[in-house]
C-alpha cells in the first residue's frame, strides 16, 4: 500500500476555514465595499509517478474523484504527465481554483451556515449605511466586531442608539433616560467598548474612549460613595466609630494626620483606630473613588487587606496613587504564622500575574510564599489582637520615626 496523503475535498474544506480565518476582515470589507475578489487556489499535491505506481487504484479513484468534482465558479486545474507505465499522456488534478467569495463560503461548509453568517453580515453593514451610518459601517466592516457575532436584538440596539445619541449631543441625561428599547446601564456597560467604537468611527476621532464619550454626551452619573468609619469631623454631631458612606466631595475639607484603608468591612468597624483617623472600608479594586480626596496625598495611608494576590494588589493600586502608604499584616511572616487558616485560592491555576513593581521586599516574599502554595489567608481568619498589635506598630513607626 501507498503511503502517500491524497488531498480529498475534507481536506480543501479545512484548508478554505483556515484562510477564511485569517483573511475574514479582508474579505467582509471587501465585499462591503464591492471590490473585485481575488481567486483562491488551493494545491492538490498530486503524487509522483512512484508514488502513483504503489498503488494505481488509489490514484486514479483520486484522479476520478476530482474529475467528478463540478462546483459553480470552482474549477479543478489540471496538469499533463507522461509516465513510462501508462505508455499515453495523462492528466491529473493540480489545484483547485475558487473564483468567487460566495463559492468560498459555501465550500468550506457544507451546512451552509458559513454563507448565512456571511450573508447577515453583509445585511447589516448594508442596513448601517442606509442608516446614514456609513463611517461606523466601514470601520466594522474592516474589523468585524458585532456583525458576526451579535445577535438581531443587540444589533438593531446598537444602530438605534447611535443615530439617537449623533442627534442628541450632548444629551445631560442618565442613560437610564435614553428612550431607546433595551438599552439599560447594564446593557450600555456590557457593550461599552462596541459603542465607543462607533462613535469614534463617526466623528473621525482615534483613541476615543468611553470616559471621552460621558464627557462629550453630559451623560449624568449617579455619585459614588464611599464607606467611611470615624467620620465625625466631616458631618459634626455624627457619633464616633459609625460607618456612613459619603462623596468624596464630601470629604475634602478636613485633612486628618492619617487615614486607613481596610478591605474587609466588619474587620474595619472593629479595629482599634483612633477616633480622629478616618477608615475606609470595602473598595476592593474602586479604590479610584478616593482620588477626589485631595489631603490623602499628603498624610500617612495604612492598608491592611486579604492576605492574597489580589489583595496585594490591590496595595499596589493604592501605593501607586499616594506617596505614603505603609501595608501592616500583609507580610510574608503573618501568613507563615496563620497558615493554618489558610484557603485554596480557586484563581491560582487560572490567572496569571506578574508580581506588582510596588511592592516593596517583604510583600514580595509574601506574593512569592501565596504563589507557591497556591492558597489565600482572608484577613478575618487573622485573629483581631493580633491586627491591632500590627496597626500599632506601624503607627509607631510612621509617627514616632526618628
Amino acid at each position: 500500500m501507498s503511503e502517500f496523503a491524497y488531498k480529498h475535498l475534507p481536506h480543501v474544506r479545512s484548508e478554505l476555514q483556515r484562510r477564511l480565518s485569517r483573511h475574514r476582515t479582508e474579505w467582509l470589507s471587501g465585499a462591503f465595499n464591492r471590490r473585485p475578489f481575488e481567486p483562491v487556489e488551493c494545491l492538490l499535491k498530486g503524487p509522483n509517478q512512484k508514488q502513483a505506481q504503489e498503488d494505481i487504484q488509489a490514484f486514479e479513484a483520486w484522479v476520478h474523484e476530482w474529475g467528478q468534482f463540478a462546483f459553480e465558479e470552482a474549477e479543478v486545474i489540471q496538469k499533463d504527465f507522461l509516465w513510462s507505465f501508462y505508455g499515453a499522456k495523462k492528466s491529473m488534478p493540480e489545484r483547485l481554483r475558487i473564483d468567487s467569495l460566495e463559492a468560498v463560503l459555501k465550500l468550506c461548509d457544507a451546512s451552509g451556515r458559513t454563507w448565512q453568517l456571511w450573508q447577515r453580515a453583509l445585511s447589516r453593514l448594508k442596513k448601517l449605511e442606509a442608516m446614514g451610518l456609513g463611517a461606523f459601517a466601514r470601520a466594522e466592516s474592516e474589523c468585524a466586531r458585532t456583525v458576526f457575532s451579535y445577535s438581531d436584538e443587540d444589533f438593531v440596539r446598537l444602530g438605534s442608539l447611535l443615530k439617537w445619541l449623533l442627534a442628541h449631543c450632548p444629551c445631560r441625561c442618565f442613560i437610564r433616560e435614553i428612550p431607546v428599547e433595551g438599552v439599560d446601564t447594564k446593557w450600555l456597560e456590557t457593550h461599552r467598548k462596541e459603542v465607543v467604537f462607533a462613535l469614534a468611527a463617526e466623528r473621525s476621532e482615534a483613541d476615543y474612549t468611553f470616559d471621552d464619550f460621558k464627557r462629550d454626551w453630559a451623560i449624568q452619573e449617579v455619585p459614588h460613595t464611599v464607606r467611611v468609619r470615624n467620620a465625625e469631623y466631616f458631618i459634626a454631631g455624627l457619633a464616633p466609630h459609625l460607618m456612613v458612606e459619603l462623596p468624596a466631595a464630601a470629604m475634602r475639607s478636613w485633612q486628618p494626620r492619617a487615614a486607613v484603608i481596610i478591605e474587609n468591612i466588619q474587620t474595619g468597624l472593629s479595629i482599634d483606630v483612633p477616633e480622629d483617623i478616618p477608615v475606609f472600608l470595602g473598595l476592593g479594586y474602586g479604590l479610584d473613588m478616593l482620588n477626589g480626596i485631595g489631603w490623602l496625598e499628603q498624610v500617612p495611608i495604612f492598608y491592611f487587606g486579604d492576605l492574597d494576590r489580589d489583595g496585594l494588589r490591590m496595595l499596589a493600586i493604592v501605593k501607586k496613587r499616594f506617596p505614603r502608604v505603609e501595608s501592616f499584616a500583609m507580610q510574608s511572616d503573618v501568613f507563615d504564622r496563620y497558615r493554618h487558616l489558610a484557603v485554596a485560592d480557586p484563581n491560582a491555576r487560572k490567572r496569571i500575574m506578574p508580581c506588582p513593581a510596588e511592592l516593596n521586599d517583604d510583600e514580595v516574599r509574601l506574593w512569592e510564599a501565596l504563589e507557591k502554595t497556591g492558597s489565600r489567608l482572608e484577613q478575618e481568619r487573622i485573629p483581631l489582637v493580633f491586627v491591632n498589635e500590627a496597626f500599632a506598630q506601624a503607627a509607631k513607626n510612621v509617627f514616632f520615626a526618628r
